[in-house]
């Protein structure tokens, strides 16, 4: 009887805490939101370590392309999650591809808003060991075809809109992404 009780104490405990920890990243969430909306860069309240990193290029307009998302510091890494925002008007979200991390596949990415210009992107390394990928190393392709007239351009960006931004390494640390953006201008 002593088990029970002090198990559903601690299932108690786990729900006050989760409540807690999701109010924080909603404020956090809603803090990066404004921030990106006025042009500043994402500054997380930890130490940021991972680094994305999205070309800049120029394409025609009804041309299709894949823009690699690359990353630099990559090291002993978790877990990941962000969101990658563009304006729709001018891309068009084709696909996902050449995943370079373990065990991802489309269904890592949340493309239910992909019509407006957003996706998630949720990845884990089940092992818990940590992965490390090389600077510069391509984690993933977003591919588009290009809907806007000559002269228009899109940031394509990582944010905190619809998933909220975290990266967790092995240390059980939580580290932060500056926000990473390219630029696609038509010719």
């Amino acid at each position: 009887m002593r088990n029970f009780m002090f198990i559903l104490l601690w299932i108690a405990f786990l729900g006050v805490q989760c409540s807690q920890n999701n109010s924080n990243a909603n404020a956090a969430a809603d803090a990066t939101a404004a921030k990106e909306t006025s042009g500043e860069t994402y500054k997380p309240t930890v130490l940021t370590s991972l680094k994305i990193e999205i070309p800049d290029t120029s394409l025609a307009k009804g041309a299709s392309a894949c823009l690699d998302v690359k990353v630099r510091d990559f090291v002993k890494i978790v877990s990941v999650q962000h969101s990658i925002n563009w304006d729709a008007k001018v891309l068009k979200f084709k696909s996902v591809q050449n995943f370079q991390l373990s065990n991802v596949s489309e269904s890592n990415f949340g493309l239910t808003q992909a019509g407006e210009g957003k996706m998630g992107f949720s990845w884990y390394d089940p092992s818990i060991k940590g992965l490390d990928l090389p600077d510069g190393k391509t984690a993933y392709q977003i591919c588009f075809d290009v809907i806007g007239n000559s002269g228009a351009e899109s940031r394509v960006l990582v944010s905190s809109d619809p998933v909220v931004i975290e990266v967790t390494n092995n240390e059980e640390r939580v580290l932060g992404i500056p926000t990473g953006k390219g630029r696609v201008k038509v010719q």
